[in-house]
């Protein structure tokens, strides 16, 4: 089992957990272990949110994977960032951002407006603090898929 040259790894967890070998690992889990070993950029998909159908070593990767917050639900560009500071924003592509956006949309922020504000105006502060909560993220009907 080699990942070989991908770039990254796709893994579409269910209920079922696969046949486990020796060491009581599904080959999906081997393959997820070999792409973390080579340091590969790993997305993996949960179908269903009911726990309790799952076979209980998959219920304990998804269970683990909660528990450390790796799970995702909802678009990709409405979840926050839970690391990323004021830091991270690179200030030129704000002010581009802006110029773009009242010249093509009538964007009412002013083209010299802070940071602060554009993000405020965004709603993409929490409090005034940056990134907004988790909590905070509307709610998207995604029936059946998450992302970690």
């Amino acid at each position: 089992m080699r990942s070989g040259t991908a770039i990254f790894h796709v893994g579409l967890f269910g209920n079922d957990y696969g046949s486990e070998n020796a060491g009581m690992v599904s080959p999906t889990g081997r393959e997820f272990d070999l792409a973390t070993a080579e340091g590969k950029c790993r997305l993996i998909y949960v179908r269903g949110r009911d726990n309790a159908a799952r076979h209980p070593q998959m219920r304990a990767v998804v269970e683990y994977l909660e528990e450390r917050q790796l799970i995702r639900s909802g678009p990709f560009d409405a979840v926050p960032c839970t690391k990323a500071t004021l830091e991270h924003l690179d200030p030129e592509r704000m002010a581009w951002f802006l110029r773009t956006a009242r010249a093509t949309r009538r964007f009412p922020i002013a083209p010299d407006a802070s940071s602060h504000d554009l993000l405020e105006h965004l709603n993409l502060l929490d409090d005034g603090v940056f990134p907004r909560r988790q909590e905070d993220v509307a709610p998207v009907d995604t029936d059946d898929h998450s992302f970690v």
